[in-house]
């Protein structure tokens, strides 16, 4: 599999885990329960953002929490821990994956308890450029009728299909 897929997957499941958990001594705020939307973008395929929307219910950020541990655990993963800055948090973390070392600089910045920004700089380690994920999160309510907790939606699947497409080739 190609590095690429790796730093997607990877970044990914990192920023899920940044939201989710407690790293060291000091905490992120938890999640409010409902619903939250994120929107993506990165530097590596330019292009519409990708929005996604996840119900977050009382033991979601465990769930979260747990698995994001596991896969980093298995990818060898290290981290000098969080800071925080005021109302940001700084996380970075090196992990082995397909035989290079990724890195990840991340900041998440907490506008009250509604709104995350985070810009995480990424650099897979094999030569390739650096690259930078922005994602946008806001809660938007209650979930949808129907909804349990850890349910998710695509909202926008042409920029999933253009960002899997896009993957098979780098």
């Amino acid at each position: 599999m190609k590095i690429y897929s790796y730093s997607v997957r990877v970044s990914f499941m990192l920023t899920a885990i940044l939201c989710a958990s407690s790293v060291g001594a000091v905490e992120l705020p938890p999640s409010k329960v409902g619903l939250w939307e994120t929107t993506s973008t990165t530097s590596l395929h330019p292009g519409p953002a990708m929005r996604t929307q996840i119900c977050f219910g009382a033991g979601t950020e465990r769930e979260f929490r747990e698995k994001g541990e596991d896969a980093l655990k298995k990818y060898a993963c290290k981290s000098p821990g969080m800071q925080r800055l005021g109302d940001s948090y700084v996380y970075e973390n090196a992990c082995t994956i397909g035989g290079h070392i990724m890195t990840w600089h991340s900041v998440l910045t907490y506008e009250g308890d509604e709104s995350v920004h985070s810009v995480t700089t990424t650099d897979s380690g094999d030569g390739g450029p650096r690259h930078t994920n922005t994602s946008d999160m806001r809660w938007l309510g209650a979930c949808k009728p129907g909804q349990n907790p850890g349910d998710s939606e695509v909202m926008n699947r042409d920029a999933l299909m253009r960002s899997a497409i896009n993957a098979g080739h780098d």
